[in-house]
């Protein structure tokens, strides 16, 4: 009894899960920007907008800021005036979207303003964090996955590119051959994916329906298929096991296993 196993990872097209471009680089201005408020200090960001993204803290800046009240502004191309696209509270690991407005006459399109200003404040109503992040995508690096200090950006819409999101779907193709001289079958199929554990055994039949009783062949080969779906803005570690339990005519046990693991967005 011999059994061989091999556990890939690819994106629907092909592409190895190591492989995944990370950052899709904004083209035009958004209309939206969708962000989750994660606390981090302003030093944490990942992407200065060549010097001119802006963050400043006071009063410990986001030490213990569990809570706060976001406001959202924008500068208006001339200047002088400010609009605002959000107030709202959130907590740690909420998400929130900030819209443009097709009503203000320098953005007839829905795009939002050049220029933002983001202000943090705790629940007295001090300005913990000030930021300026700038949208004009012609001139500055703007990209899902970026991370500006406390907010992280996950994605954008825009007229040009649509939604560039940050979801992405994979598949785990994991793979059994017989490498014996004699038929065998496969008694135990399981898996640890993403931290949870599973028996694949029922997907092996189904997957496989010529399989008589989860039986393998002289050199056949069967294989399962799982989806799952990543978040490359969240820069995880992924990790994912087989193990595969056999026997064969003969009662003669044999197994394999294999793993995966990669960090999304790691490139």
């Amino acid at each position: 009894c011999q059994v061989s196993t091999s556990l890939r990872c690819a994106t629907p097209d092909g592409i190895p899960c190591d492989q995944i471009t990370s950052t899709m680089k904004c083209q035009q201005r958004p209309k939206r920007l969708r962000f989750r408020y994660q606390g981090a200090q302003c030093y944490l960001g990942n992407n200065d907008q060549d010097r001119e993204f802006k963050c400043y803290s006071a009063f410990s800046g986001t030490d213990g800021l569990k809570s706060t009240r976001i406001t959202v502004l924008g500068k208006s191309d001339d200047g002088r005036t400010q609009h605002l696209y959000l107030n709202k509270k959130v907590n740690i690991g909420d998400e929130f979207d900030v819209w443009g407005a097709s009503y203000l006459p320098d953005t007839p399109n829905g795009e939002l303003r050049k220029e933002l200003t983001i202000l943090l404040q705790d629940s007295g109503n001090k300005i913990r964090v000030s930021m300026l992040l700038q949208l004009d995508c012609t001139r500055y690096d703007l990209a899902y996955g970026n991370r500006f200090g406390a907010l992280d950006l996950l994605y954008y819409d825009n007229e040009l590119q649509g939604r560039v999101p940050t979801n992405v779907k994979i598949e785990y193709k994991y793979g059994i051959t017989n490498s014996g001289n004699n038929g065998a079958k496969l008694t135990k199929l399981d898996t640890t994916r993403h931290g949870k554990s599973e028996s694949l055994i029922f997907d092996l039949g189904v997957q496989n329906p010529r399989s008589s009783q989860n039986g393998i062949g002289v050199c056949e080969d069967l294989a399962v298929v799982k989806a799952e779906t990543i978040n490359l803005a969240q820069r995880r570690k992924y990790s994912t096991t087989m193990a595969v339990s056999a026997e064969n005519s003969a009662s003669l046990p044999c197994g394999g296993s294999a793993s995966f693991s990669f960090t999304a967005g790691d490139n």
